[in-house]
């Protein structure tokens, strides 16, 4: 079975720049991952459909299977066309480790059974008229460490909830029996400091939330984080850090543009911020239904 052909065909186009190379590197594609999963049988239209869902136009531009986890791929083609065989090596390979992983969140376990079970809940069923998770799975790492990241998850939110949290903590410079230094701040510009903080929270991106929440609300230290973003500590270390200073930022630019108070005040108050910011962002990622 010619094997370019499917790809365009699913991609809409007529040819390739260069369809000799599309139909080997498919070739080679398919046969490696036959190799690594030799007790699997994946319809090859099926697999070269699934590839040009997550390569798309990628692969007429050039070398790509060698960047790919193409096994992983096959894996995930055939567990989620329901093959018996698939899911079970997917289980057992995949799943179960990935649960295992989690134990440094809920040690017993009953805990480690439950992320098993949710998690596969999470990849493998529909929802709400969406495929299953494990279809947004592009080959881009290996398949074991993307499962990682979202047993991980599920463990978070399986932990119980902490204890409410105190009110967002820059609202206390408006109190003057917790912030002895109201009286340089003033009432009015601390409640503009929350108010402005608050607004800076919503600049973050999904990606400056997770790892915010992570580290604040979560507890977790930069080695742990660092796995699930499949990257090393310096690099979480430094990224936690740029959010911070974004959030500053952003926070003395709303305080200058909407509140229209001096530069010197403001300087004051990103002082006052900048001592409080930890505690800030742990209460409000802390908050009920934030950022969950």
């Amino acid at each position: 079975m010619e094997l370019a052909p499917i790809y365009l065909q699913h991609l809409g186009e007529r040819a390739a720049p260069d369809c000799d190379a599309l139909e080997r590197e498919l070739g080679e594609a398919l046969g490696v991952a036959r190799r690594v999963y030799p007790d699997l049988e994946v319809d090859s239209r099926a697999f070269v459909e699934h590839l040009a869902r997550k390569i798309g136009r990628r692969a007429l531009e050039g070398p790509w299977a060698s960047e790919l986890h193409v096994a992983d791929l096959y894996l995930s083609c055939a567990a989620l066309s329901g093959d018996r065989a698939a899911l079970a090596v997917l289980d057992a390979r995949v799943l179960r480790p990935a649960a295992a992983s989690t134990r440094r969140i809920g040690r017993t376990e009953d805990f480690v059974d439950e992320v098993h079970q949710r998690l596969r809940e999470r990849l493998l069923l529909a929802e709400r008229q969406q495929p299953p998770r494990l279809f947004d799975y592009a080959g881009a790492g290996p398949l074991l460490s993307w499962a990682k990241v979202a047993a991980t998850r599920v463990a978070l939110n399986l932990r119980p909830p902490p204890r409410r949290a105190e009110p967002l903590e820059l609202d206390a410079l408006a109190d003057p029996q917790r912030n002895p230094e109201l009286s340089v701040i003033g009432r009015k510009n601390a409640s503009r400091l929350s108010e402005a903080f608050r607004e800076a929270t919503a600049t973050l991106t999904d990606e400056e939330r997770v790892l915010l929440r992570y580290h604040f609300a979560d507890g977790l230290n930069f080695e742990q984080i660092a796995p699930l973003f499949q990257t090393h500590r310096s690099t979480i270390s430094r990224r936690i850090s740029a959010v911070r200073r974004k959030l500053l930022e952003q926070t003395q630019r709303l305080l200058h543009q909407r509140f229209q108070i001096r530069t010197s005040e403001v300087s004051s108050l990103i002082r006052e911020a900048k001592s409080r910011l930890d505690g800030s962002i742990t209460a409000w990622l802390r908050a009920p239904g934030k950022n969950r």
